[in-house]
């Protein structure tokens, strides 16, 4: 299972001494534009999202978009500028409810979170289309998220802002930046 040797290799790099540079990204902002099962519910006009994360445990977050600018300046930069570095990339860390709650007001309507289980939710992502792979995948994907993007300190939310120099994308921004998306109607299938 990738899921589960994720940890193992990361030790196994760090560990090596290869003159290596190791990015580490947070849960992506853009689960919500497909994964995750929010874009439809916000399409919809539904009023509860549901998913199997804890609703009052932070997530550690990153815009897509800030690691590949992040990526674009550590490669300008000298070789040894970075070379052994981890840097766990994060931009904002936030329940799964704030998450709900900043769609919400995007799309102008009050979304609910609700907590269900991992199979439930592969349930849901069937009854909403997704294709069958990313439903089996669900489960193992929510329980790597529940150790790999849970927890961390604080002080990774300025690793980010350190190689950019310049604030990352929040939680507000990347909602606003797809308002549109989010008030479009479903496709049909």
């Amino acid at each position: 299972n990738f899921y589960a040797t994720v940890p193992k290799a990361v030790a196994v790099m760090k560990n090596s001494g290869l003159p290596v540079t190791r990015l580490e990204p947070g849960c992506f902002f853009q689960n919500f534009l497909s994964f995750y099962g929010l874009l439809p519910v916000l399409q919809g006009g539904q009023s509860e999202f549901s998913a199997p994360f804890p609703s009052n445990i932070p997530i550690q977050f990153v815009d897509v978009r800030d690691i590949a600018k992040a990526a674009s300046v550590i490669i300008a930069k000298p070789p040894e500028s970075y070379v052994g570095s981890h840097i766990r990339l994060v931009g904002d860390s936030r329940t799964i409810n704030d998450c709900v709650v900043a769609a919400g007001t995007v799309v102008g309507r009050k979304i609910n979170y609700k907590q269900v289980s991992e199979s439930e939710f592969s349930d849901m992502l069937k009854a909403l289309g997704f294709p069958d792979w990313m439903c089996a995948d669900a489960p193992p994907i929510f329980h790597f998220h529940s150790g790999f993007c849970y927890g961390f300190d604080s002080s990774e939310l300025s690793a980010l802002l350190q190689v950019l120099g310049d604030k990352p994308s929040s939680l507000e921004g990347f909602f606003k930046d797809h308002a549109e998306l989010f008030n479009a109607s479903p496709p049909t299938s």
